[in-house]
């Protein structure tokens, strides 16, 4: 059986680890926003060929996850929602690290669920679905699973 490599620059394969790393974020983060962007507008030209209780099951269909785990980048969108937030508010560095992660989360998996840890750097995703969820929970010490917070994530409101 034949398996699909992606084909990669040869610049690449030389770059350190840390650069390998940002590029393959960026990759997926491309093809995250493309399936999730190309599903919202084929659901909006084909509304009105489709019966209504269909039409109203993709509108409460939440968008894919995001493939990104670990602590996550803080996109535009998101750094913009924050700012709206706060807006002509004092706020401490820790508050303003709690609104910035509540909205990554959203941002990335909303309508999903979620494990995560709280570390010094913000939210650490774990798993997201409960399939991966509970593969992550066998692999865990009673000990570990205590710092873990397993939750079902808000939708995301700001989008488009």
């Amino acid at each position: 059986m034949a398996t699909k490599r992606s084909k990669k620059p040869a610049a690449d394969t030389k770059a350190s680890e840390p650069e390998r790393l940002t590029i393959e974020l960026e990759q997926k983060t491309k093809r995250w926003k493309a399936i999730n962007q190309g599903g919202r507008k084929s659901r909006e030209n084909n509304a009105s060929e489709e019966p209504a209780e269909r039409q109203f099951a993709e509108i409460l269909r939440p968008p894919l996850p995001s493939p990104l785990r670990g602590i996550l980048p803080t996109p535009p969108e998101v750094a913009a929602a924050v700012e709206d937030v706060l807006a002509g508010r004092p706020a401490s560095p820790s508050y303003i690290q709690l609104i910035t992660d509540e909205h990554k989360l959203r941002y990335y998996f909303g309508g999903h669920w979620v494990a995560y840890r709280n570390t010094d750097q913000g939210k650490e995703v774990l798993a997201v679905g409960l399939e991966e969820m509970s593969q992550v929970r066998k692999g865990m010490s009673l000990a570990e699973r205590e710092s873990v917070v397993w939750a079902s994530i808000d939708l995301w409101h700001n989008c488009e």
